[in-house]
């Protein structure tokens, strides 16, 4: 009985790069211009059920309107959703997230739709872990998943090439 994996025919490799950017390409050692300031660890909050990545956006735009002279940011609801591209619903649904999480506190205001913020530094990945366990579960079952998914397409790549030894992962 023939192995049927032995018997499939090998492929080349002819990846090629895609691009409709026009553009120089981005370079953060040489990059100009205006940019939001993120900090990386807003990346362990992404595992909290119902954070989006996108709020980490709204993060940024927040804290860049950060006035330490008065010690908040004032931004109207209005300059967020334009800034921001979100609906007012969605806006004060990711507000209420990021105070949820502690990345932001806000102080409610008596006239119109404007508050004050204030932007919170993120925990470090061990602190966050700790302070929220069902993340950390949802990141160990999340990296589960990949480290399974990687093994299988290294397997593949390896079948799909003469020398499967040139590619030990």
């Amino acid at each position: 009985m023939s192995n049927s994996k032995a018997s499939k025919p090998r492929q080349k490799n002819t990846a090629e790069m895609k691009s409709n950017a026009g553009t120089s390409i981005y370079n953060t050692a040489t990059a100009s211009g205006n940019f939001l300031r993120i900090p990386i660890e807003l990346n362990h909050y992404q595992w909290i059920d119902g954070f989006k990545i996108e709020m980490f956006i709204l993060f940024g735009i927040i804290a860049n309107k950060y006035n330490p002279k008065y010690g908040y940011a004032f931004p109207t609801h209005y300059q967020l959703m334009a800034e921001y591209n979100k609906s007012i619903n969605v806006l004060r649904s990711h507000i209420r997230k990021l105070v949820e999480v502690g990345l932001l506190s806000v102080q409610t205001a008596n006239t119109g739709n404007n508050h004050c913020y204030v932007p919170h530094e993120p925990l470090t990945k061990e602190e966050f872990f700790k302070k929220f366990p069902c993340a950390k579960r949802n990141y160990d079952k999340k990296m589960k998943w990949i480290e399974v998914r990687e093994r299988k397409d290294h397997g593949k790549l390896r079948e799909s090439h003469e020398d499967p030894e040139e590619f030990s992962f």
